[in-house]
């Protein structure tokens, strides 16, 4: 749980998160958002409840989106990682789809900073969110490495 001013509690026991629940007014989520693993036994056919409606405070960087255009001008729309080409897969329905990948990413910079052309990419979602799933970020060299 996230407080107010962007800490996190670490330790919260379910009495305490029902009565932070109550008192900030949120409905009961814990519910419908753990991840629930199928054992044996388990019905493949049971139900799980998803789609309420949640508050949640959030902060994100601001995105240049000239440079995500100017990106996709210079580099092209086919993934610098595994060159998947969203419009030679789907058509029409892919064509100028590609993501911007900053080198150095945002999440790892101090305060803002300019960034140029050669310190983007472009890639493909998959490629992109594999990137990501370490911190530091994987180098493109690296994710190209561990393609099978």
């Amino acid at each position: 749980m996230r407080t107010a001013s962007g800490l996190y509690l670490r330790r919260c026991t379910s009495r305490l998160y029902r009565l932070l629940q109550d008192a900030l007014g949120i409905e009961g989520a814990a519910q419908g958002s753990g991840a629930v693993v199928q054992g044996e036994g388990e019905d493949p056919h049971a139900a799980y409840a998803e789609g309420l409606r949640m508050a949640r405070e959030q902060r994100s960087f601001s995105r240049n989106r000239k440079l995500v255009r100017d990106a996709k001008q210079h580099y092209g729309f086919t993934c610098q990682v595994c060159n998947f080409n969203f419009q030679e897969a789907y058509g029409e329905l892919g064509e100028g789809y590609i993501e911007c990948h900053h080198l150095n990413p945002l999440a790892e910079r101090e305060g803002s900073q300019e960034t140029t052309l050669e310190e983007v990419a472009v890639v493909c979602a998959n490629c992109h969110r594999m990137l990501h799933r370490r911190r530091p970020a994987l180098t493109l060299e690296q994710l190209r490495e561990s393609l099978r």
